[in-house]
């Protein structure tokens, strides 16, 4: 009997703990909504709209209620000042900034694409075959690697200027990261970790300047 109390003691405690981590970490905006805001507001409606048809049963009642309907009152107008507290000085500016940053953010993700089409350009493939990597690294494969391309003296050269420029188009963009979706983002690592790993040239030489 003894054990098994004690491990009902135990597991309501580790229960507690857990509920307070959870409200510990919980934001306190949605503590507030949910605490402050909502249980006031739901007795206000029931206050004002059915208990206020019904005689009281005693001035004592009656006076409570008066009581606790100002309480909540108060309650739901601080909760309300508090939000447009928070809204105006962080929200609204964070707002204003993504505003912003989107525009260059999309002009950064043109010069992605851009490049890509470039590169299906000068290999002569298509844009289902880029997408195969069966396909793309048979054309790659397929390069004559000394043979100028554009401005550059080689494919060498070509491919680490290419290599390099989105690098820096998509380093530039994680500065951003709290203003972009988590499926931009996870696009821009894949994007990255290919560029960045030692087979993307397979069967060629060491790309340098």
């Amino acid at each position: 009997m003894k054990s098994i109390f004690k491990k009902k003691v135990v597991s309501t405690n580790q229960t507690d703990k857990n509920l307070m981590k959870r409200l510990l970490s919980t934001p306190a905006h949605r503590l507030i909504f949910w605490i402050c805001f909502v249980p006031p507001i739901i007795y206000i409606l029931l206050y004002e709209l059915l208990l206020t048809k019904f005689p009281s049963s005693s001035d004592t009642a009656f006076k409570i209620g008066i009581i606790t309907s100002k309480i909540s009152y108060s309650i739901i107008a601080a909760s309300i000042f508090y939000f447009i507290s928070q809204y105006i000085p962080v929200y609204l500016p964070r707002h204003r900034r993504k505003i912003k940053i989107l525009p260059y953010v999309h002009q950064q993700t043109l010069i992605i694409d851009y490049n890509a089409n470039r590169l299906k350009s000068n290999l002569g493939i298509q844009q289902d075959d880029f997408k195969k990597s069966d396909l793309f690294r048979k054309a790659l494969n397929n390069i004559n690697v000394d043979k100028p391309i554009e401005e550059f003296e080689n494919w060498h050269q070509f491919l680490f200027h290419l290599k390099i420029q989105l690098l820096d188009v998509i380093r530039s963009l994680y500065f951003y990261n709290d203003y972009l979706s988590a499926e931009f983002m996870h696009e821009l690592i894949i994007i990255e970790k290919q560029l960045m790993s030692p087979i993307t040239f397979v069967g060629y030489k060491t790309l340098a300047c």
